[in-house]
């Protein structure tokens, strides 16, 4: 998944289909505050087996996990 999306603006989730599903669902607010504190992460984060650990790395400026800009 990250090498499939890696590149691609993170902001463009807001136009995918489970962000379709949401404003349909009127949650579309949900969707506007998620895409809207993307920034808010300062890591990238990996769920492993019933554990969140933090990456090693912290995530660059601007950027995501995989590698996208925003």
């Amino acid at each position: 998944i990250v090498r499939r999306w890696s590149g691609i603006p993170a902001s463009l989730a807001g136009w995918g289909n489970s962000a379709a599903q949401l404003r349909r669902a009127g949650r579309g607010d949900e969707v506007d505050f998620v895409i809207g504190h993307l920034d808010d992460v300062s890591c990238s984060l990996v769920f492993q087996g019933r554990e969140v650990r933090a990456e090693a790395a912290p995530v660059a400026a601007g950027r995501g996990p995989g590698g996208w800009t925003r």
